[in-house]
């Protein structure tokens, strides 16, 4: 928690339940508290006090994981005869991710986790003159499987 004004600045952390102090802070300021931590955001993202005279007391911030996802690589080619795969997510500690599929020659086998993981699939054969493509989405991100025609194995 940052407290910030005119020729002030001060950063304290917090205790184990959240509760931060800042002492001494010069009386009759305008002065702005952020809270930050790495991972969240947090609601409302700021407060900011006019004429500082007392103790602000149960001044609470929510806070939210943050989560941003990513996948390597993001699309691949397999041969048309049957097999299984996989392909790596890559998103903060703790941050929730979910893979499904609606193409149904693709079965995802690891299909949830937290953090980074790998998600790992498996294809039916492909017995047909055309090659096909089909897609598994985690997390916003679309991977893309590419599946090599009977004639081209």
């Amino acid at each position: 928690v940052t407290i910030t004004g005119s020729n002030f600045t001060r950063s304290v952390f917090t205790n184990d339940t959240g509760d931060y102090f800042i002492f001494n802070v010069p009386a009759g300021g305008t002065y702005t508290v952020t809270p930050s931590l790495t991972n969240f955001t947090f609601s409302p993202t700021s407060r900011t006090y006019t004429n500082l005279s007392s103790d602000q007391n149960f001044q609470d911030y929510v806070a939210a994981l943050s989560c941003s996802y990513t996948i390597s690589p993001t699309s691949v080619v397999v041969p048309a005869s049957s097999g299984s795969y996989g392909f790596n997510i890559f998103s903060n500690s703790g941050c929730p991710w979910q893979a499904t599929t609606t193409t149904p020659w693709i079965s995802v086998t690891n299909s949830s986790g937290a953090g980074n993981g790998t998600i790992s699939y498996s294809v039916q054969a492909n017995n047909t003159d055309s090659p096909r493509s089909g897609t598994i989405t985690v997390a916003g991100q679309t991977f893309t499987v590419n599946q090599n025609s009977a004639q081209n194995p």
